[in-house]
Protein backbone atom coordinates (compact mmCIF):
# COMPACT_ATOMS: atom_id res chain seq x y z
CA UNK A 1 0.00 0.00 0.00
CA UNK A 2 1.08 3.26 -0.43
CA UNK A 3 2.38 5.93 2.31
CA UNK A 4 4.07 5.36 5.16
CA UNK A 5 1.57 1.92 6.55
CA UNK A 6 3.04 0.27 3.07
CA UNK A 7 6.60 0.35 4.59
CA UNK A 8 7.96 -2.90 5.89
CA UNK A 9 10.51 -3.15 8.70
CA UNK A 10 12.95 -5.80 9.04
CA UNK A 11 13.17 -7.30 12.54
CA UNK A 12 15.59 -6.85 15.02
CA UNK A 13 16.92 -10.45 14.74
CA UNK A 14 17.07 -10.47 10.91
CA UNK A 15 19.19 -7.28 11.16
CA UNK A 16 21.82 -8.17 13.86
CA UNK A 17 22.08 -11.36 11.54
CA UNK A 18 22.92 -9.32 8.25
CA UNK A 19 25.16 -7.43 10.60
CA UNK A 20 26.84 -10.32 12.25
CA UNK A 21 27.37 -12.08 8.74
CA UNK A 22 28.64 -8.58 7.35
CA UNK A 23 31.18 -8.29 9.90
CA UNK A 24 32.59 -11.98 9.80
CA UNK A 25 32.86 -11.70 5.63
CA UNK A 26 35.20 -8.49 6.42
CA UNK A 27 37.21 -10.11 8.80
CA UNK A 28 37.74 -13.28 6.37
CA UNK A 29 38.28 -10.56 3.53
CA UNK A 30 41.14 -8.65 5.80
CA UNK A 31 42.79 -12.18 7.03
CA UNK A 32 42.82 -13.20 3.31
CA UNK A 33 44.74 -10.74 2.19
CA UNK A 34 47.16 -10.03 4.78
CA UNK A 35 47.84 -13.67 4.23
CA UNK A 36 49.30 -12.62 0.72
CA UNK A 37 51.81 -10.36 2.20
CA UNK A 38 53.94 -12.84 3.52
CA UNK A 39 54.52 -14.90 7.22
CA UNK A 40 51.59 -14.22 9.74
CA UNK A 41 50.47 -15.60 12.77
CA UNK A 42 46.97 -15.59 13.62
CA UNK A 43 45.32 -15.59 17.14
CA UNK A 44 41.45 -15.69 17.71
CA UNK A 45 39.98 -15.45 21.30
CA UNK A 46 40.52 -19.08 23.02
CA UNK A 47 36.84 -18.37 24.54
CA UNK A 48 34.59 -16.32 22.60
CA UNK A 49 32.79 -14.93 25.60
CA UNK A 50 36.23 -13.39 27.03
CA UNK A 51 35.95 -11.25 23.85
CA UNK A 52 32.70 -9.63 26.01
CA UNK A 53 35.69 -7.92 28.37
CA UNK A 54 36.14 -5.45 25.65
CA UNK A 55 33.97 -2.24 24.45
CA UNK A 56 33.87 -0.33 21.42
CA UNK A 57 34.21 2.93 21.47
CA UNK A 58 32.10 5.05 18.88
CA UNK A 59 34.40 7.93 16.85
CA UNK A 60 35.75 10.96 18.33
CA UNK A 61 33.87 9.01 21.42
CA UNK A 62 35.79 8.86 25.17
CA UNK A 63 35.80 5.94 27.96
CA UNK A 64 33.23 7.29 29.65
CA UNK A 65 30.68 7.20 27.22
CA UNK A 66 27.58 4.71 27.20
CA UNK A 67 28.70 2.01 24.40
CA UNK A 68 25.49 0.06 23.00
CA UNK A 69 27.23 -2.76 21.13
CA UNK A 70 29.42 -5.40 21.73
CA UNK A 71 32.42 -6.31 20.42
CA UNK A 72 31.33 -9.94 18.56
CA UNK A 73 35.12 -10.74 16.80
CA UNK A 74 38.45 -10.06 17.69
CA UNK A 75 41.73 -11.31 15.47
CA UNK A 76 45.18 -10.65 16.73
CA UNK A 77 47.37 -11.18 13.43
CA UNK A 78 51.76 -10.91 14.16
CA UNK A 79 54.18 -10.23 11.02
CA UNK A 80 57.97 -9.87 11.32
CA UNK A 81 59.70 -6.89 11.68
CA UNK A 82 62.54 -6.21 9.81
CA UNK A 83 65.22 -9.36 8.47
CA UNK A 84 63.94 -11.72 11.89
CA UNK A 85 61.58 -13.83 11.89
CA UNK A 86 58.61 -14.09 13.35
CA UNK A 87 59.18 -17.60 15.13
CA UNK A 88 62.41 -15.94 16.28
CA UNK A 89 60.92 -12.84 17.50
CA UNK A 90 58.91 -14.67 19.54
CA UNK A 91 60.82 -17.11 21.30
CA UNK A 92 63.26 -14.26 21.90
CA UNK A 93 64.83 -14.20 25.29
CA UNK A 94 63.96 -11.19 27.29
CA UNK A 95 66.27 -8.57 27.64
CA UNK A 96 65.64 -5.34 29.27
CA UNK A 97 69.13 -3.61 28.39
CA UNK A 98 67.44 -3.87 24.79
CA UNK A 99 65.54 0.03 25.36
CA UNK A 100 61.80 0.57 25.04
CA UNK A 101 62.14 1.53 21.71
CA UNK A 102 63.23 -1.59 19.74
CA UNK A 103 60.87 -3.60 18.03
CA UNK A 104 60.73 -7.48 17.78
CA UNK A 105 57.57 -7.82 15.40
CA UNK A 106 54.17 -6.15 14.34
CA UNK A 107 50.79 -6.52 15.45
CA UNK A 108 47.48 -6.29 13.44
CA UNK A 109 44.72 -5.61 15.54
CA UNK A 110 41.00 -6.19 14.13
CA UNK A 111 37.72 -5.99 15.84
CA UNK A 112 34.05 -6.31 14.90
CA UNK A 113 32.06 -3.93 16.69
CA UNK A 114 29.16 -1.42 15.86
CA UNK A 115 28.44 -3.29 13.16
CA UNK A 116 32.41 -2.12 11.55
CA UNK A 117 35.37 -3.89 11.09
CA UNK A 118 37.94 -1.38 12.96
CA UNK A 119 41.34 -2.06 12.12
CA UNK A 120 44.90 -0.86 13.41
CA UNK A 121 47.47 -2.61 10.93
CA UNK A 122 50.70 -1.44 12.40
CA UNK A 123 51.42 -1.71 16.13
CA UNK A 124 55.37 -2.19 16.80
CA UNK A 125 55.69 -4.46 19.97
CA UNK A 126 58.97 -4.27 21.86
CA UNK A 127 61.42 -6.76 23.51
CA UNK A 128 60.12 -9.15 25.83
CA UNK A 129 60.32 -8.03 29.63
CA UNK A 130 59.09 -10.21 32.30
CA UNK A 131 57.93 -12.25 28.97
CA UNK A 132 55.19 -8.89 27.81
CA UNK A 133 55.77 -6.95 25.08
CA UNK A 134 54.27 -3.42 24.84
CA UNK A 135 52.78 -2.96 21.45
CA UNK A 136 52.56 0.66 20.50
CA UNK A 137 50.08 1.57 17.72
CA UNK A 138 50.99 4.57 15.26
CA UNK A 139 49.98 8.10 15.71
CA UNK A 140 49.39 8.51 19.31
CA UNK A 141 46.56 5.38 19.32
CA UNK A 142 47.72 3.85 22.52
CA UNK A 143 49.02 0.78 23.30
CA UNK A 144 48.52 -2.46 24.38
CA UNK A 145 50.37 -5.92 26.04
CA UNK A 146 50.82 -9.30 24.90
CA UNK A 147 52.37 -11.71 27.80
CA UNK A 148 53.96 -14.88 26.64
CA UNK A 149 52.12 -18.25 27.94
CA UNK A 150 52.81 -21.78 27.79
CA UNK A 151 50.17 -23.98 27.87
CA UNK A 152 49.82 -27.76 26.68
CA UNK A 153 52.76 -27.90 24.91
CA UNK A 154 52.04 -24.97 23.06
CA UNK A 155 52.36 -21.26 23.67
CA UNK A 156 49.70 -19.00 23.74
CA UNK A 157 49.35 -14.72 24.37
CA UNK A 158 47.45 -13.21 26.86
CA UNK A 159 46.33 -9.86 25.30
CA UNK A 160 46.05 -7.65 28.23
CA UNK A 161 44.53 -3.95 27.50
CA UNK A 162 42.75 -0.91 29.73
CA UNK A 163 44.94 -0.54 32.99
CA UNK A 164 48.04 -2.66 32.75
CA UNK A 165 50.85 -0.98 34.95
CA UNK A 166 53.72 -1.38 32.33
CA UNK A 167 51.42 0.38 29.82
CA UNK A 168 50.31 3.14 32.27
CA UNK A 169 54.75 3.56 33.42
CA UNK A 170 55.00 4.46 29.69
CA UNK A 171 52.91 7.15 29.37
CA UNK A 172 50.38 5.51 27.32
CA UNK A 173 46.41 5.83 28.14
CA UNK A 174 43.70 2.99 28.82
CA UNK A 175 42.36 3.05 25.72
CA UNK A 176 43.63 1.95 21.79
CA UNK A 177 42.19 3.34 18.94
CA UNK A 178 42.19 1.85 15.60
CA UNK A 179 43.25 3.47 12.79
CA UNK A 180 44.57 6.42 14.50
CA UNK A 181 46.41 7.39 11.39
CA UNK A 182 43.26 7.74 8.79
CA UNK A 183 42.62 10.58 6.96
CA UNK A 184 38.91 11.93 7.44
CA UNK A 185 36.64 10.41 10.19
CA UNK A 186 37.97 10.34 13.64
CA UNK A 187 39.14 6.97 14.67
CA UNK A 188 36.62 4.44 16.75
CA UNK A 189 38.74 2.17 19.70
CA UNK A 190 38.74 -0.16 21.91
CA UNK A 191 38.72 -0.29 26.28
CA UNK A 192 38.69 -2.65 28.75
CA UNK A 193 34.26 -2.97 29.50
CA UNK A 194 34.01 -0.62 32.93
CA UNK A 195 37.54 1.02 32.69
CA UNK A 196 39.41 -1.64 33.91
CA UNK A 197 41.60 -4.34 32.95
CA UNK A 198 40.66 -7.08 29.78
CA UNK A 199 42.27 -9.75 29.63
CA UNK A 200 42.16 -12.33 26.77
CA UNK A 201 43.79 -15.54 25.96
CA UNK A 202 44.31 -15.58 22.62
CA UNK A 203 45.80 -18.89 20.86
CA UNK A 204 46.45 -19.59 17.21
CA UNK A 205 44.32 -20.77 14.14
Amino acid sequence: MPGSAGKRTRPAATIAALLAAAAMTAVGALEAASQRGGETITYRAREASRIEALEPLHAGAHASQTVRRPVTDLVVRLRPWGAVPLETALSAVGDGRSGPNRVLFVAELIAAANGRIHVEDRATCGPWIADTSICRTECDGGAFALARRMEGGGQSLLLRLGRVPAIQDAGFGEVVRLGACADGEAPGGLAARGGSLAEIVLVPR
